[in-house]
């Protein structure tokens, strides 16, 4: 029987910030007694900034075993791989700002690359505006009454922006969810840019490069199609998710998770 519950709630941003933003999340966990939870953090494609409004929580890098100082707000990029792990044993509350993917460079100009693979202190990027944020967020009791304190930080940031985006880097992002990998050579023919400048402007942009961004996508798509349906065949459901073979996902599971399909275990992974 679990000693906690686990709660989780999304809220769409308002008109004006729809091209940056895409949703934000609140997700609780309350102790009912004595308890742990212990989890790995798993690849991700998201671009967001998260807020840690509850109790503090241990979270420790898997390489080095370090671990690592808390804080309560942080700017995350994509992540290539297995990297930390958290351990939780008292009130938890995470509130986020998962952004499209060229939001936080649309907002801060700030090259993506510089949060791959990282969750930078968001405080170290505006000091006094996150300072002043983390303030307010401390004294918020619901999803509502966070989405209410960062939406007029998040407008006056986006009509302060004096950033050049490129018109290819959002609409590529967009659709690379729809596209097949041997598709994407398609939809470079259609941009006067040549191939190097693209992918270049994506990673600045995005973070990673459309190959990799594609890549990531279709790999956390496998794993919520195993976590919804257990015993389906990972052969079906590379299938489905436009893998060349199955040994093609044996290549992602060790690239983004170290692990192979036959020891992939969804309670270890904060999915």
């Amino acid at each position: 029987m679990n000693t906690f519950n686990v709660s989780f709630q999304r809220h769409l941003p308002s008109v004006m910030l729809k091209d940056v933003v895409d949703e934000y999340t609140y997700r609780e966990i309350t102790f009912h007694d004595a308890g742990v939870i212990k989890k790995d953090m798993p690849c991700r494609h998201v671009n967001s900034i998260d807020f840690f409004i509850g109790k503090q929580y241990e979270t420790t890098d898997i390489a080095t075993q370090e671990v690592l100082p808390f804080v309560r707000s942080t700017i995350r990029g994509p992540r290539l791989q297995r990297k930390y792990t958290i351990t939780i044993d008292q009130h938890f509350v995470c509130f986020s700002i998962r952004f499209k993917p060229t939001g936080i460079f649309r907002l801060f100009g700030i090259p993506m690359v510089n949060f791959v693979d990282d969750a930078i202190n968001a405080e170290e990027v505006l000091p006094v505006d996150f300072r002043v944020i983390n303030d307010k967020l401390s004294d918020a009791r619901d999803l509502a009454s966070c989405v209410a304190i960062v939406e007029p930080f998040l407008i006056e940031l986006l009509r302060d922006a004096d950033v050049s985006v490129s018109p290819y880097a959002a609409v590529l992002a967009a659709e690379i969810n729809h596209l097949r990998l041997n598709k994407m050579t398609d939809f470079y023919a259609a941009i006067p840019q040549s191939t190097r400048q693209i992918e270049r402007t994506f990673k600045n942009e995005v973070g990673v490069s459309p190959k990799t961004y594609f890549n990531l996508l279709r790999f956390e798509n496998v794993l919520r199609a195993k976590v919804k349906v257990p015993n389906e065949k990972w052969s079906t459901i590379a299938y489905d998710l436009h893998y060349f073979d199955q040994m093609h996902l044996v290549r992602d599971f060790r690239k983004f998770l170290g692990i192979v399909p036959s020891v992939f275990d969804a309670a270890s992974l904060a999915l």
